[in-house]
């Protein structure tokens, strides 16, 4: 199945899965807030990313970095700190002033799930969810040799014994978990599960025929889609991606039911416990010009990413506490991580 992807401007996208645009959520202008001292940001902003050089995250945080500046002139150090699937630079945020100068980017369910699973001496909770500023989606793809037809084919040629291997990142990792779940229900009969070093890695594993199927992030898979190295086979969120408007979705196309929870990533800007509210706004007003700016949506469209903001303050948190309560109830996770 060949991908065909259009360019799809995130302005005109209102709404996608939680992001909706800046000016239905704040009606701000300009990308400075006042307070008594003057403006907001007057100071170097510590920008923590939670994964290290190199990383997509901290390419993320360097072109926000770089959009703060030129639209406040307030200089940005990114700071990446990674290790522990992300914890180490989250749990830096607990030792740094809430003052509005210093927040991280991390992902969720990355690290609410590793939280759950490997829990540290604090409290992702405690943090001061400031806002959501872009997601990725979750897709399954295949080798083209096999020409599966759709998601249905290949869960039947599954279920029939032709295939029992499926691929991803680590056992207990978030791609692992929407695995196991889309494998209760959709009754998807596979039994063996491949680990590799990332989405490009997996694709590759894909395409020289290492396993059949694997799942992996859209963005990366799209140009792989196209290059005829991989067929993308369905989104797992619920009304699938922007960016491939043609690759069925979990929930919309397919009538699976919702695990968006899982399967979309979200990405969080946080700030150490106890910041201020009205502090929080004024970084929110910062990062909702910065990131609907025209210079940052153009990046984000020549990257196949999605970016706008959704989510604010406690909702943030809300978001990252879904993850730890929703997949107990969806899955024997001990159970999983015996197999």
């Amino acid at each position: 199945m060949g991908l065909a992807m259009p360019k799809i401007s995130r302005r005109k996208t209102i709404q996608y899965g939680g992001i909706v645009s800046t000016a239905a959520l704040t009606g701000v202008a300009g990308c400075l807030g006042d307070d008594e001292n003057g403006e907001f940001p007057d100071q170097r902003i510590n920008l923590i990313s939670t994964y290290p050089e190199g990383s997509g995250t901290t390419a993320i945080a360097h072109r926000l970095g770089t959009e703060i500046t030129e639209q406040s002139g307030a200089d940005v150090e990114v700071e990446p700190i990674g290790g522990a699937a992300g914890l180490r630079g989250t749990g830096e945020l607990f030792g740094r002033e809430a003052d509005g100068y210093t927040f991280a980017l991390l992902w969720s369910p990355s690290q609410p799930l590793a939280t759950a699973t490997n829990p540290p001496d604090w409290d992702i909770l405690d943090l001061s969810g400031v806002a959501e500023i872009g997601a990725y989606t979750l897709s399954l793809v295949a080798n083209p040799d096999y020409e599966f037809e759709d998601f249905h084919d290949l869960v039947d040629r599954y279920n029939d014994g032709e295939f029992d291997t499926v691929g991803g990142l680590a056992v207990g990792h978030a791609w692992h978990i929407t695995l196991a779940i889309a494998r209760q229900e959709a009754d998807w009969n596979w039994s063996n599960f491949v680990t590799f070093d990332g989405t490009n890695d997996a694709i590759r594993g894909v395409a020289a025929g290492e396993v059949p199927a694997a799942i992996t992030t859209t963005d990366v898979a799209i140009t792989a889609d196209q290059e005829g190295e991989i067929d993308l086979i369905n989104n797992f969120v619920s009304d699938g991606d922007p960016n491939a408007p043609d690759v069925p979705a979990w929930v919309d196309d397919l009538g699976m039911p919702n695990i968006d929870f899982i399967s979309r990533y979200n990405l969080l800007a946080v700030a150490p416990p106890d910041l201020d509210a009205d502090r929080r706004d004024e970084l929110v007003d910062v990062l909702s010009d910065c990131v609907e700016s025209e210079e940052y949506q153009e990046w984000a469209d020549e990257t196949n990413r999605i970016a706008g903001m959704g989510a604010t303050g406690d909702d943030v948190n809300d978001m990252m506490g879904t993850v730890i309560e929703e997949i107990p109830e969806r899955l024997d996770l001990d159970e999983l991580l015996e197999e």
